[in-house]
């Protein structure tokens, strides 16, 4: 198949259903010896009386599959908790009654159908039984498939909801009250919104309900602090982005993450804030946010007048420096009478250092004497939005003993929920008559 880059990547599909696969290629191979045995004695001696070991292989083989294989494969089982249980019952169930049925079988033809001898018609009985344990197995596994399906597109619309729900208590709240109510501990204060309103108890414990069915079956006590943090955030790239620059503008304190390798960008429309548009060129927006994976940001021009105009698009470091953050552009550009837009592309630079969100501006220029066109909507911001995960630095173990004739203490620290770029903390000690931080 091919990627979005257009590079060919090569993927396993499996050709054969597993159950067929099963009772047919693999049932043929490892009885093979058995039937080459038995085939072999008939055919060296078609008018005699065939060896009895081709038979007698075949039915020790049977015996052992039904006795021994079973016993150690119940015996396996073991008393774990929860149990280990048998994947598809309905394909177990159907192999179950062929195998005691092909024991019956044999009993009737060999005993009391055609006494010490097996007619052609048997022979061919028998092969239709084999196609029809085939039939009924793979009927049993694609009902069971289909059930799975069906249980699973529940699963799913549940946890969808309980993500909506999420989500809008998250309008009410913001993000960080949701995730403090999350991880609350039993004596803990409740969270409480930007404006100083507190959660009750009763709408914190709604918070962990709807947590708690979105990561089942993860406890919510194992989910980070980035598996909150995601459930919150839209699923669309390009909602994301616009999510994340709306909580940055409405409250700087608080951080949305945007997924590693987003693409998509974001344009806000266009306000001229009181000051009036230029009338012959502009910007189609005036601010754009672009994750810094994207590897470019498109900004659109707009040609209002019928004729042929020339000016400069440049670009301007505000927090974002090129060539660090982006390629700079300093190109004058002619847009002909029949040109309405022109899209200009402006490289972003990718790395895995984190930092936080930057911006640069992009501006319209006089051909000839380069100074800012007039007008709200010749200048327009970029916003490059972060996505390196740093993670956390931590102690690994929170209790390390050590003798008194050690003369140093090993205290190990571990990096987690990510590792982009470098990080560094303060460690400091504190003398055993001091109050320990939490």
């Amino acid at each position: 198949m091919i990627d979005e880059k257009g590079n060919v990547i090569q993927i396993e599909k499996m050709f054969w259903n597993p159950t067929i696969a099963n009772l047919t290629l693999m049932a043929l191979g490892s009885s093979a010896p058995e039937i080459i045995l038995s085939t072999a004695g008939v055919g060296l001696d078609i008018e005699g009386v065939p060896s009895d070991l081709g038979p007698m292989a075949i039915v020790g083989s049977a015996a052992f599959n039904l006795l021994v294989i079973s016993a150690v494969s119940i015996l396996a089982v073991g008393t774990d908790e929860p149990p280990k249980l048998i994947l598809d019952y309905g394909v177990f169930v159907v192999t179950a009654v062929a195998s005691i049925w092909a024991y019956v079988w044999f009993y009737l033809v060999l005993v009391v159908l055609t006494p010490n001898r097996i007619t052609l018609l048997e022979a061919g009985v028998t092969f239709g039984f084999m196609l029809l344990l085939v039939i009924l197995a793979y009927g049993a596994d694609r009902w069971r498939a289909r059930n799975v399906n069906e249980d699973d597109e529940k699963e799913k619309r549940k946890k969808q909801a309980a993500k909506a729900a999420l989500r809008l208590l998250k309008t009410r709240w913001g993000t960080k009250p949701m995730i403090q109510a999350a991880q609350w501990k039993t004596g803990g204060e409740l969270p409480q919104d930007s404006k100083g309103v507190r959660m009750t108890m009763t709408e914190k414990d709604t918070v962990q309900d709807r947590y708690k069915e979105y990561l089942d079956p993860t406890p919510l006590e194992e989910a980070t602090l980035d598996d909150l943090l995601d459930i919150l955030t839209p699923d669309n790239p390009v909602e994301r982005i616009a999510y994340r620059k709306k909580a940055t503008v409405a409250n700087k304190h608080e951080f949305v993450r945007v997924g590693k390798n987003t693409k998509g960008q974001f344009a806000e429309e266009k306000e001229s804030g009181g000051e009036p548009f230029n009338k012959t060129i502009g910007f189609k927006h005036l601010r754009y946010s672009v994750p810094e994976s994207n590897e470019f940001v498109t900004v659109t021009i707009e040609k209002k007048i019928n004729e042929d105009v020339s000016f400069w698009v440049r670009t301007v470091d505000g927090t974002a420096k090129a060539p660090q953050d982006y390629d700079a552009k300093n190109e004058l550009i002619t847009m002909k009478a029949h040109e309405g837009t022109r899209d200009i592309q402006i490289a972003i630079v990718d790395d895995d250092q984190w930092e936080p969100d930057k911006d640069f501006k992009v501006q319209l220029r006089e051909e000839l004497s380069s100074e800012l066109l007039e007008g709200a909507d010749t200048e327009c911001v970029v916003t490059i939005l972060d996505e390196d995960r740093p993670g956390n630095i931590g102690f690994k173990e929170r209790v390390v003993e050590v003798r008194r004739k050690d003369q140093f203490a090993y205290i190990e620290l571990e990096r987690i929920d990510g590792s982009d770029g470098n990080i560094s903390c303060l460690a400091t000690t504190f003398n055993d008559t001091d109050k320990l931080p939490g």
